[in-house]
Order: C-alpha cells, then sequence, then structure tokens
C-alpha cells in the first residue's frame, strides 16, 4: 500500500487462514477498499463467501477464459 499504487493485486489471500482470522482479514480488507478510492483491488479466490463480502464486480474464469463478469446478482 506504500504510494498509492494505481492497482492492487491480492491472489488468495485468506488461504489457509482460520475463520476468526479471515474475518478479521475481510473487515481490514473492506476499511482499505472504501478508503483508497483512487485504486482498483484485483482479487483472485476460489472462496464465493470471499468474492460476495469483498468484490462489487465478479468475473468466473473456466480454464482460463472469462465465462461471466459483472454483479453479483
Amino acid at each position: 500500500m506504500i504510494g498509492n499504487p494505481q492497482i492492487i493485486l491480492m491472489d488468495e489471500p485468506s488461504s489457509g487462514m482460520d475463520p476468526g482470522a479471515r474475518l478479521n482479514m475481510w473487515k481490514i480488507m473492506n476499511k482499505m477498499i472504501k478508503q483508497i478510492k483512487d485504486s482498483t483491488f484485483i482479487l483472485t479466490t476460489h472462496s464465493l463467501e470471499e468474492a460476495e463480502t469483498l468484490c462489487t464486480k465478479i468475473a468466473i474464469l473456466v480454464e482460463g477464459d472469462i465465462k461471466t463478469i459483472g454483479s453479483l446478482q
């Protein structure tokens, strides 16, 4: 987060965490996302729960191809 980057990439940030630590990390990430308005956060995850909690747009990849992209709905 040093230097206010325009793009922030996060690859499986909660992988291997216990449920309590994961929820705490999600709260911290949500605060960061709301505070840093000029940045784009890109998150890769296998967890739909994580994507629902942190993302406003979701893309679903199948074998490297985007099959759908849009809001959670």
